[in-house]
């Protein structure tokens, strides 16, 4: 049976449920767009995986900021494109 799409306020909502242990949000974005997602936001720590970025923010009004900005835009790596990219890693390795 298919998932339903979620929504713009499910997938924020599910960014924003949690923090990694040193206190920041993480918002996985596509590699290509990450500074159209982050200009004007200070405090941002980006970190390059392949052709995603993490991008870190302790901010959680700046966190939703980024992260409505990457979905509108297109630019959210979504759970099932990671799930990809690792997939395509681990064959690459064999």
């Amino acid at each position: 049976m298919p998932r339903r799409p979620k929504s713009v306020e499910e997938l924020v909502r599910e960014l924003l449920a949690r923090r990694n242990p040193h206190g920041y949000y993480v918002i996985p974005v596509k590699l290509d767009g990450v500074n159209d997602v982050i200009r004007g936001v200070e405090g941002v720590v980006v970190e390059e995986i392949g052709d995603l970025a993490l991008v870190m923010v302790r901010s959680r009004r700046e966190a939703e900021r980024i992260a409505r900005a990457a979905i509108s835009k297109g630019l959210l790596a979504l759970e099932e494109e990671v799930e990809e990219e690792e997939e395509g890693l681990e064959e690459e390795e064999a």
